[in-house]
Formats: C-alpha cells, sequence, structure tokens
C-alpha cells in the first residue's frame, strides 16, 4: 500500500485544521475532514468528516482460504466534541453513508452481494500521552468508543457495541 496524508493547520484564527488521507494498494482509502475549533479557547470542537474505502476480506477454512471478499463503504460523518487539555478528546457524532460487500471469488458460504445503509451514533474518547507517534519511548494510549446503529438515523440493521483499547510504553 502506498500511503498519503495532506495537513494543513491554522487555517483560521481559531485554529481550524484541514486533514486528507489517501491509500492506494490491496486497500483504497480516500478520505478528508475539517477540525474546527469553536472560539479561541480551543475547547470545543466541530469535526466534518467524509471517506471512501475498499477493503479484502478473506475466508480462511483451517490454513486454506476458501473465499475473497470486497467490502466497499462510504461514509459521511458529524462529530461535537470537547478537548481535555492535553490529554486527549471526548467526542460525539453521527454517520451516515453505506457498505457493499461482495463475493469476489471462491465458495459462496455467505450471501454473494449485501448492500446496507449505515447511519449511527457514535461516542469517543480518546487520551494519548505518548511521548512519539512511531518510536514511543514512554507515555500510554486509552480508547473507548460506544457505537449505536439505528433505524430512526436510517441504517438498516440495529446493533451497537463497545470498544476498548489501551497500550503503553515504558523504556
Amino acid at each position: 500500500n502506498l500511503f498519503a496524508s495532506y495537513r494543513s493547520k491554522w487555517l483560521n484564527t481559531w485554529g481550524g485544521e484541514w486533514r486528507s488521507d489517501l491509500v492506494l494498494g490491496t486497500d483504497v482509502l480516500a478520505g478528508t475532514e475539517f477540525y474546527q475549533p469553536i472560539g479561541q479557547s480551543q475547547y470545543m470542537f466541530v469535526v466534518p468528516r467524509v471517506q471512501y474505502s475498499v477493503t479484502p476480506w478473506y475466508l480462511f477454512e483451517d490454513t486454506i482460504q476458501i473465499a475473497q471478499y470486497r467490502n466497499t463503504q462510504a461514509i459521511a460523518a458529524l462529530d461535537l466534541g470537547a478537548n481535555i487539555i492535553q490529554y486527549g478528546d471526548a467526542r460525539i457524532g453521527l454517520r451516515y453513508g453505506y457498505t457493499s460487500f461482495e463475493l469476489l471469488s471462491g465458495i459462496p458460504q455467505f450471501p454473494a452481494r449485501r448492500n446496507t445503509n449505515i447511519g449511527a451514533v457514535n461516542a469517543q474518547l480518546t487520551l494519548d500521552r505518548l511521548d512519539s507517534l512511531n518510536f514511543t519511548h514512554s507515555g500510554y494510549r486509552l480508547l473507548a468508543q460506544m457505537y449505536s446503529s439505528m433505524s430512526a438515523l436510517g441504517a438498516d440493521d440495529e446493533y451497537a457495541y463497545w470498544r476498548g483499547l489501551a497500550g503503553g510504553a515504558k523504556t
């Protein structure tokens, strides 16, 4: 995969930031977001985002690949959040879009094609005190997320999940 990212900072007096990402290869992703603090204190913020991705999924039985699927997804999102000093942020937002899951090769143990509308609420808390993104020597990163897909927001399937991740380093 080839990765590219563009980020432009301080686009306005409140510190607006625009970021775009592109991945080309086995995975495909094109996404852009605009992080806009609300007020000069930058405590609260809003983040509109759009993203398109194509990801391969492989189905194995023991060690033998029996099918390959393609997951295509397009999402528009809008988050409202609050910065937690220099520790991270908390945000809540809406997600709209679609997912298309399609059999490319192999045994169709699942439906050969499925299109699903997305309509969901997402809440997330991120705490990040890592000293470096690429070569961390000390610190921690915690993530807690709640996602709820709702038919009232246009989703075809109703479900919810909670997710938590933790990591850290000390050298």
